[in-house]
């Protein structure tokens, strides 16, 4: 019983954990049913940063340099 509740507790860090995966310019989008895809900015019309969306369902990715942050698609001073 404890084995499953740990598995319970790590599939959704897992979950989390994949939206990194995405490239720069792209954005993880996570469905209701939880499942994550990879998107092109420009088929979220344009906008999407590092932050939790009002809809709670897209975050930005891309790499950046060291004490910078990513924020509507460039690397800025964080």
């Amino acid at each position: 019983m404890l084995f499953q509740n740990i598995i319970f507790f790590i599939m959704p860090l897992m979950a989390v954990a994949a939206c990194g995966k995405c490239g720069s310019g792209e954005c993880c989008v996570t469905s209701v049913k939880g499942e994550e895809s990879c998107e092109a900015l420009g088929k979220l019309d344009g906008f999407c940063n590092d932050a939790k969306l009002r809809s709670g369902n897209s975050y930005w990715h891309c790499d950046c340099a060291a004490g910078l942050k990513c924020y509507g698609g460039t690397c800025n001073k964080a």
